[in-house]
């Protein structure tokens, strides 16, 4: 007997990323077999592997910025009544940060990280950031931003973003000036609050 039907799998994990053995990846289908095929977003290649619930779990609580072709777009995820266990197009949102987007459409970013496939996603479950300083330089680069942390991201013109606000600007590459009423930001970047996988 089976500690889960086809149909609750379907429910619960069909759609969604999940972490599978400390890996990000999209649950695409589960079989009659209970075999089932997923896609590994950071190796970006689908595999199919035998449904073992002890072997799929939620993703981390927080998704936060996400490195996307140049620039960042902020997910959170949303508390919604139909359940999945993992990230879904229904229990997702995206919202664009006031930075540069180099083609100039946000929409076509927040679209590319709805899509659940990208790379990008899985780095941000993982909490994979460049630090400040690559950041920084990566901007200096191009006309665009960069996020170093789940909720912090810099921008090519030095502005230093929290989430969707701007909250401070980036000094000789590497010391941030927070605005006035947002210094208290400062304790978030201690790096010891966000644990990876």
């Amino acid at each position: 007997m089976r500690e889960i039907s086809i149909e609750d799998i379907q429910q619960k994990y069909e759609g969604s990323v999940v972490m599978f053995e400390r890996r990000p990846v999209l649950f695409k289908k589960i079989a009659g077999d209970y075999s089932c095929r997923i896609f590994d977003l950071m190796a970006q290649k689908e595999e199919q592997v035998p449904f073992e619930m002890k072997k799929f779990l939620p993703p981390a609580p927080r998704i936060g910025m996400v490195n996307i072709n140049g620039s960042v777009v902020y997910v959170v995820r949303n508390a919604i009544r139909r359940y999945k266990l993992g990230l879904s197009r229904e229990n997702i949102s995206a919202q664009a940060a006031p930075v540069p987007y180099p083609d100039g459409r946000a929409a076509s970013y927040i679209g590319l990280v709805q899509t659940l496939e990208r790379k990008e996603l899985g780095e941000a479950l993982l909490n994979k950031y460049p630090t400040l300083r690559e950041a920084a330089r990566r901007v200096s680069q191009f006309e665009g931003a960069c996020a170093f942390d789940k909720q912090f991201a810099v921008d090519s013109e030095g502005e230093v973003i929290y989430k969707t606000k701007v909250v401070g600007n980036l000094l000789n590459g590497k010391d941030i000036e927070f605005i006035k009423g947002f210094e208290h930001l400062a304790i978030l970047l201690n790096k010891g609050y966000e644990k990876s996988y």
